[in-house]
């Protein structure tokens, strides 16, 4: 059986490629159309089809098909694979029909604020950006053959393949009306070279050959994909409904929250939630041998290293979240004040971390025990805390306070998590200190003296502040013993 260390580091290191290379998107587009309408209009448009995806299909197809995936033979990966594909070209198919025929949908669902926007400012582009819709839920059903075989690096390279197209596009794109329609051409091209190298490493790993369907139990696989897909819609629908208040408050919020969750969302892909994606098909194949022991052993493991990472990530991540965001962001047509809410914004996302590291590995551990059910009720409930946490932002019409609501859910959702898996986060009194008190004092120590050599040196400098805060980082990590070279088996 594979290390959940080692075949994290693979999935994080292939991911990392992906998501540095959805941060130079990110700041050329920035730089490109800065906190302005076009920008907003640009983050809808880029953002959409994976986030219709993500919303109707990826949590539940994730739950439902890897551990379908992994029991089946070639024959029968093959069959499955063909049967959902089908089902979800017809589904989203038809989805960006309707959004290429009606595109100010997506303006009223996503970005309320621009409701009012003239048809002409954004038609065509968005009726081109639609051919990606289908395309991304294709995607969703190749990436979860390939993760069920183990095959990460692959599933991973995808991100890559996408950013690396929008960026080449980016930097073609020319300053005026037209910015938004080659934009979209070159979401439309990403978004099927991404689908096409997917399904070119999957076909070589399964088997066309005919043979009698009779393997998969395709109504008991729809009723599992339905309820985890409620609640991994759920905790989607948390930051697209805040993005959308926030596009409430003027033009340009839509693009400082994006940039804000794209900076925490870069350590969280690559050094947290690729523990969950890894241990899932262990913890499932335990779940299936009736292995109770070992089934504690990967969750109290995965969950233990993946608050190790969030804790020594998110303190110095808090403290220096300015320069990061000055050295990401602090170009082209993004100013002072600019910076200073994504700075504010990105503080928020990072302290929601360490209680995302817990709740992925507690929603993981109920997928892979097939207890959708209960994961959709507890989801149902946690997030009705979310009106009211938001509610202070918007009565003051402010975006800092409305961002607020997004770790307030995740700290009950992680709490309600733990409790319904009736299953403990830390082995003992040893356990906390290894993979809470001891990385939380190890933080807390690296980022304190880093913060005294930036006073000392008295710069300003964004260079000099980012070193610093991924100095604390690799300190803290060091110092917590979560080096993630160490062999440690699963």
């Amino acid at each position: 059986m594979k290390s959940l260390v080692s075949a994290s580091v693979v999935l994080s290191l292939t991911l990392l490629l992906g998501r540095l290379s959805g941060f130079v998107r990110e700041i050329q587009l920035g730089a490109t159309f800065g906190l302005s309408r076009e920008g907003d209009f640009a983050i809808v448009m880029l953002t959409t089809p994976d986030l219709l995806v993500n919303l109707l299909l990826a949590g539940g197809l994730s739950a439902a098909l890897v551990p379908e995936f992994a029991r089946l033979d070639a024959c029968g990966r093959a069959r499955v694979f063909g049967v959902i594909s089908l089902l979800v070209l017809a589904l989203f198919g038809t989805i960006g029909i309707v959004l290429a025929f009606f595109p100010a949908l997506l303006l009223l669902a996503f970005a309320p604020g621009y409701a009012g926007t003239p048809p002409s400012a954004y038609a065509l582009p968005y009726a081109i950006a639609a051919i990606a819709i289908p395309l991304a839920g294709l995607t969703g059903v190749t990436s979860a053959l390939l993760n069920s075989q183990h095959r990460f690096f692959v599933a991973g390279t995808g991100t890559l393949v996408f950013n690396l197209t929008i960026i080449l596009v980016l930097f073609l794109v020319p300053s005026g009306s037209q910015s938004l329609l080659v934009l979209a051409i070159g979401l439309a091209l990403a978004a099927s070279l991404r689908y096409i190298s997917q399904v070119i490493a999957a076909l070589p790993h399964t088997n066309w050959a005919a043979a009698p369907d009779r393997d998969t139990d395709y109504h008991r696989l729809a009723f599992r994909f339905i309820q985890a897909l409620g609640a991994a819609t759920i905790v989607l629908f948390i930051p697209v409904i805040l993005r959308a208040l926030i596009s409430l408050n003027g033009e340009g919020n839509i693009a400082a929250f994006n940039f804000a969750t794209k900076l925490v969302e870069l350590p969280l892909g690559i050094a947290i939630t690729t523990i969950s994606t890894v241990a899932f098909p262990a913890l499932s194949r335990a779940f299936g041998a009736n292995d109770g022991p070992e089934q504690l052993r990967i969750y109290e493991s995965g969950v233990q290293r993946a608050l190790l990472l969030a804790l020594c990530i998110t303190i110095p991540g808090i403290w220096f979240s300015y320069p990061l965001v000055e050295l990401v962001f602090g170009r082209g047509r993004i100013g002072l004040s600019d910076l200073a809410l994504i700075s504010d914004l990105a503080r928020l996302g990072f302290l929601t971390l360490p209680f995302i590291a817990v709740s992925s590995m507690a929603t993981t551990l109920l997928n892979a025990r097939g207890q959708t059910g209960r994961l959709f009720k507890v989801t149902l409930v946690s997030v009705c805390v979310v009106p009211l946490a938001a509610l202070p932002g918007l009565w003051n019409a402010d975006a800092r306070l409305v961002m607020a609501a997004l770790p307030v859910f995740h700290f009950v959702y992680a709490i309600a998590l733990v409790l319904t898996a009736q299953q403990p986060v830390f082995a003992g009194w040893y356990g906390a200190w290894r993979g809470l008190f001891r990385p939380a004092l190890a933080a807390v120590a690296a980022t304190a003296f880093c913060a005294i050599l930036a006073s000392v040196t008295g710069t300003d400098s964004a260079i000099v502040g980012a070193s610093l805060a991924l100095a604390a980082m690799l300190v803290a990590v060091v110092a917590s013993d979560g080096n993630p070279l160490r062999k440690r088996t699963l």
